[in-house]
């Protein structure tokens, strides 16, 4: 996996956000994979406002960096420790990635179903 501004996606790497919301309508978004058994932070974003985070999921336009966030392993290592520790500190952790990747898999098997009953339906099959 390469850190910065291009990610290689590989089948094992599953991709996913922490989502952070404070009681002053501020928003942390951490961009993360999940890999092998361990959960690896690429990128933290900060919304001065929920707008501000819903505007910019929607748009999703502007591909400049800043738009993308901080680089997490070109942060001060003290830093990046305490983002570790406030994010395991809030019980997300690795079993996080591991619930993102079977809910995928359930997801993907819900998909696989429904093209299924697609395909009967189509075929008029019973």
């Amino acid at each position: 996996m390469k850190y910065g501004d291009e990610v290689e996606i590989d089948e094992r790497f599953i991709p996913f956000n922490i989502i952070l919301l404070n009681k002053r309508q501020e928003v942390m978004k951490f961009t993360c994979f999940y890999v092998n058994t361990d959960v690896e932070i690429h990128r933290i974003k900060v919304f001065k406002t929920y707008y501000d985070f819903i505007q910019s999921e929607e748009v999703g336009k502007d591909k400049s960096l800043l738009n993308k966030g901080i680089n997490f392993y070109k942060l001060n290592k003290v830093l990046q420790e305490n983002f570790v520790a406030l994010l395991e500190e809030l019980d997300l952790d690795a079993n996080i990635g591991k619930y993102v990747k079977y809910l995928g898999i359930n997801k993907e098997k819900k998909m696989y179903i429904k093209w299924l009953n697609d395909c009967i339906n189509l075929l008029n099959i019973q």
